[in-house]
């Protein structure tokens, strides 16, 4: 289940939602306090920590921003829609060999016997987007990365060169908001720095990042 919090002010964004274990958020409001957290436990922590903070729409702008810069975060002003989480993708997924073939749709069935047959938390892993009020539907799982190989989900690095290359505009590209196309860039980013040191080639950089 997701948490679906509707955001009348800003919200500072500290951590990215997908960082944190699917079912393990809550909002508190403090006594006597405006202001809101959206607290989480992290993948592989018990301990909880800040999401998010949710300033009220009486604070200014400015306020706003320099709370959320003490806090390293990111303030996005809120256009009044719920926040739904809607970038997947595990960033810490082991390499399938270099010279491994990509073919997305086999790739697909693979990975949607593995997570149990339907889409889920772990089906999530192997995608960089979804839409997540349509999460239970296969349709809504765009720019998969990931495979099934011996029985472990793998980050197929043609897959992922295929999604930078989406990005990118090729094929057609890809129909996501822009917002989310730059937090993906991020993930596909931490994957080819990955690349670059296992194999041992510089010449793996991001499409986005080149100079020729």
């Amino acid at each position: 289940m997701n948490l679906v919090v509707v955001i009348v002010g800003s919200v500072c964004v500290i951590r990215n939602a997908d960082d944190f274990q699917e079912d393990e958020f809550w909002k508190i409001t403090p006594d006597n306090s405006e202001t809101s957290f959206i607290l989480g436990k992290l993948n592989g922590e018990d301990a909880t920590t800040i999401q998010a903070i949710i300033y009220p729409e009486s604070l200014s702008k400015a306020d706003a921003s320099a709370n959320c810069d003490n806090h390293s975060g990111t303030l996005a002003e809120s256009t009044g829609d719920p926040i739904q989480r809607s970038v997947g993708g595990s960033t810490d997924l082991p390499l399938a060999d270099r010279k491994r073939a990509w073919d997305a749709t086999a790739a697909e069935k693979r990975v949607r016997a593995w997570a149990g047959g339907e889409p889920n938390a772990k089906y999530r892993r192997a995608f960089f987007y979804y839409d997540s009020a349509n999460a239970n539907n296969l349709t809504a799982y765009k720019l998969q990365f990931a495979d099934v190989v011996g029985g472990k989900l793998v980050a197929v690095p043609r897959g992922i060169f295929a999604v930078a290359g989406a990005l990118q505009g090729s094929r057609g590209g890809v129909n996501i908001p822009n917002s989310d196309k730059a937090t993906i860039r991020g993930k596909v980013a931490t994957y080819y720095a990955k690349m670059r040191r296992i194999f041992s080639d510089d010449s793996i950089v991001v499409p986005w990042a080149r100079n020729d």
